[in-house]
Order: C-alpha cells, then structure tokens, then sequence
C-alpha cells in the first residue's frame, strides 16, 4: 500500500461511507472504480470493509440480541417490505436499491460490508473493462491527454501516417487494448438497450487505437452516448481529448472545441477531485499547443497547487518550465518608471546630464528662463 493519497483520491470518508453502502450512487460508483487500481484507496477499502465485518464482542452481541431487529419475524418483514421490491423501477442496482435499505436497519453494517466486498471481489463487465481500458492506457499512451481513472504513462507519440505493420505491431504491444475492444463489441453487438457507459468506453477504445481516423470515430461514439442521456464531467473530459486528437491528426491549430469542453467540465458542480485534477490538466496541455501561453502558465500553477506529489505533477512541472522558456519576456514599465526619484529633479542642462539637449549652449531658452 503506498503511505500517501494522490490529490485525485476520495476523501476517507467517502470511501468509509463506501464500506458501510451508505453513501450516494453516483459518490459509491466513482470511488469503487478509482479504488480498483489505486494502490492507497484500493487497500484502505479493503480494510474498512473488514473492521466493518468484524465480528461483535459478546457483550454487544447480548445487547443486539435484546433488539427488535434481532428476531426471526421482524427479519423476514423488513425483507419482504425494502430489501425485495415486488416491481424493481428501471436503473435499480446495486447501490440504488438493495444495500442502502439494508443499511437503515440496525445490525446490517455487516450484511452490507459483506455484499460489497462480494461486489468489488466481481467487478461487473463495464467495470472490467474501464480496467482494461486504463491498462492499455498505461501499455502505451498516445495521447497528450489525459483520461479519468487511469495511471501516469509516458506520451508515446504514433505517426498518423503509419503501414499495416506498424499498426499491427502496436496493437501486439498493448493487449489489454485487444480484450477492451472485443468485450465492448460483444456487448454493443448483444444489447439494443446498452447502458451509455458502454459508448463511453468504446470512444476511450477508439481513441486510445491511435489510427488517423481514431480520433474521429471516437469523437462520434462520445456524441452518441451524450445524446443517450449520459452527461457527466468524465464524458466532457472525453470528448476535450477526442476532439484535440482531431484536431492534431487534422493539423487544424484551433483547439476551441477542446477548451470548451474543459471549461464545460470544470464548471460542472458535480465535477469530483479527480476529474477537476484531469481536467486541469488536460487545459493546460490545450491551452500550451494553441500558444496561449499565459493562460497555460496560470493553468499549470493552479494544477500544481492541487497535485504536487505524483508523476503527472513531475510531467506537469516540465510542461510549465518549457512553457515559461517560451513565453516572451513581460515588457517592463515605460523608463520613467524605472528611474531613480532624483532623476525628476535633476536639471536637463547639468553637464553630463542624460538628459541634456545635445551640445545645447549659450544663454537659456526665452520660454525656458522662467
């Protein structure tokens, strides 16, 4: 377990409230993802699942017993009445349904500790693939930019112009890639009624195959699943690094589109740590290749005020040392500004004055006698 968190981790209690299966939907499934290849939140997880699933001390189980909750026929009462809905509504899972209403009942800490830990034991095929996805992210980056939930990777640049051996060769390189694209296919190619997230992950796919039509396909698929109703800061982060990808493969220097969608993302108030950091991050990048370069300066500042530790802030400091290298000097202040306060009151006619007319001699000027 590594000692320290990133700045994109959750905070203790989210991924307490997590253990417990108390806390919101959309909080539950981000940290459960983010914990999956995190090596601090993963393990600290796991330890609060297991405190929470501890076993009672024999004088708590007495008390417990005393409790109405503890009896055979309230058990099977509340069950009938929350835990299995006659008629689920649509989009009932895991933490929507089941595990929250267990948990308002006393004595069920364990009960819920235990499904989820059963829960994150068997990640569910999207979440298998978002792993995949971010493996191959890491096998080989090659994009500038950076994507939610995924681990620092050198940028490994791929020609756009490349032969089939090139291309075959790549994807030889990076086989998690292989297994995301055939998991997203089967799924895509089964379910008319596909939850979003899938398209989501299948425009990461695309964009991550580095092709020169890549860029494009992804951007096409990320539209799809935003006009399925998803919308989520993740999704915007998403369609910014198709959209840059685009562009570059493209040559078109505008990165307009990109930079809204960042923006778009970062004013979202739902935005978590994480997607904020990735956000930042990836203007920085937009705004350094558009040469707007005293906004990428202020946007890599600001990223470094939140992460200042991993290796995406070792690369982010390298991106702004060069950024600063080649943003012109400031101009300085008029040089009456810079002057010293006696050079206002030094006679222009002093010899060897800097600011003496010349060889100027003889008696002074009418209109300046006075």
């Amino acid at each position: 377990m590594r000692k320290t968190p990133d700045p994109g981790c959750p905070a203790e209690a989210t991924l307490q409230e997590l253990a417990a299966g108390i806390g919101p939907p959309e909080t539950a499934e981000a940290a459960t993802e983010h914990a999956a290849h995190c090596d601090f939140c993963g393990p600290l997880l796991t330890r609060y699942i297991r405190e929470f699933s501890d076993s009672a001390e024999p004088e708590d189980t007495a008390l417990l017993a005393q409790l109405e909750s503890s009896k055979p026929g309230w058990q099977k009462k509340f069950v009938r009445k929350y835990v299995a809905p006659r008629d689920p509504k649509p989009g009932w899972s895991l933490f929507s349904g089941f595990w929250p209403r267990l948990a308002t009942a006393a004595g069920a800490v364990a009960a819920v500790a235990f499904g989820l830990f059963i829960y994150l034991r068997s990640p569910g095929d999207l979440q298998k693939a978002q792993q995949l996805v971010a493996s191959a992210y890491a096998e080989r980056r090659t994009t500038e930019m950076r994507l939610t939930g995924v681990p620092h990777a050198p940028y490994s640049p791929v020609p756009v112009e490349r032969s089939a051996e090139s291309g075959a060769a790549l994807a030889y390189q990076r086989p998690s890639l292989l297994r995301a694209g055939a998991a997203v296919g089967d799924k895509l190619k089964g379910d008319s009624h596909l939850d979003p997230r899938w398209l989501q992950v299948k425009g990461r796919i695309d964009l991550l195959e580095a092709t020169p039509t890549s860029a494009a396909d992804a951007q096409k698929v990320l539209e799809k699943a935003q006009a399925e109703g998803l919308n989520s800061p993740s999704l915007d982060i998403d369609l910014a690094a198709s959209s840059f990808q685009r562009a570059g493969n493209e040559g078109n220097p505008d990165l307009s589109v990109t930079i809204n969608f960042l923006r778009t993302a970062l004013d979202d108030p739902r935005i978590s740590q994480e997607e904020k950091v990735v956000a930042l991050f990836d203007l920085g990048v937009a705004y350094q290749n558009s040469k707007m370069l005293d906004q990428a300066i202020a946007t890599w500042e600001q990223y470094l005020r939140l992460d200042s530790s991993s290796d995406w802030a070792k690369e982010a400091r390298e991106r702004l040392e060069s950024v600063r290298k080649a943003a012109p000097p400031q101009k300085n202040q008029s040089s009456l500004d810079n002057q010293a306060p006696a050079f206002f009151f030094e006679s222009p006619f002093k010899s060897g004055s800097p600011r003496a007319f010349g060889s100027l001699s003889g008696p002074c000027p009418p209109f300046l006698a006075a």
